[in-house]
């Protein structure tokens, strides 16, 4: 259900953009990400931390360029969200002696701790590259094409970053064997 709240405030943003302009987006993502996080929070009652750092961030940057009417700082959210994951995946696997990604996919899927702190790398890697592309296109290209990316690069992306890790994980199973 969460993915499909999600696709849908990214379908809302798009054709808000596509029809009118990034800052009516910005005000429906706003708008929308807030009342996915009431209704959440209506029916689970209790707070999800995946919605609420959503709403948050999306409300902070979301905000701040509607108050300054400046795309950019929008713009801005998905590099400064991706590099929090990424300096995330590094402490987390120093502080807590452990893989992030074991603590969140552990029960799926047994591998040996080796190689989950190898994926935290790939991903935390993923994370940096992201924030940074997106930082460069914030600056040099067009908003039209910051908003492809955001839609369908960064999800494109996304997808070859899983393949790989699936790739990688069935590498080393085979290995094992």
């Amino acid at each position: 259900m969460k993915y499909i709240f999600n696709l849908i405030s990214t379908v809302i943003f798009f054709i808000a953009y596509q029809k009118y302009d990034m800052f009516l987006a910005i005000k429906l993502l706003i708008l929308f990400s807030g009342l996915v996080f009431v209704i959440n929070f209506y029916f689970n009652k209790k707070i999800d931390k995946m919605y609420l750092f959503n709403f948050i961030t999306i409300l902070l940057f979301g905000s701040f360029s509607l108050l300054i009417h400046n795309s950019n700082y929008m713009k801005c959210k998905i590099t400064v969200i991706y590099f929090l994951m990424f300096l995330y995946l590094l402490i987390y696997q120093k502080w807590k002696k452990e893989s992030f990604l074991k603590k969140i996919l552990g029960k799926e899927l047994i591998l040996p701790n080796m190689i989950w702190k190898k994926l935290d790398f790939i991903w935390a890697i993923f994370f940096l590259s992201c924030s940074i592309i997106n930082l460069y296109i914030t600056f040099f290209f067009s908003e039209n094409t910051w908003v492809n990316f955001k839609i369908f690069g960064l999800t494109i992306l996304t997808i070859i970053c899983v393949i790989l890790s699936v790739i990688y994980i069935n590498y080393c199973n085979s290995k094992e064997k």
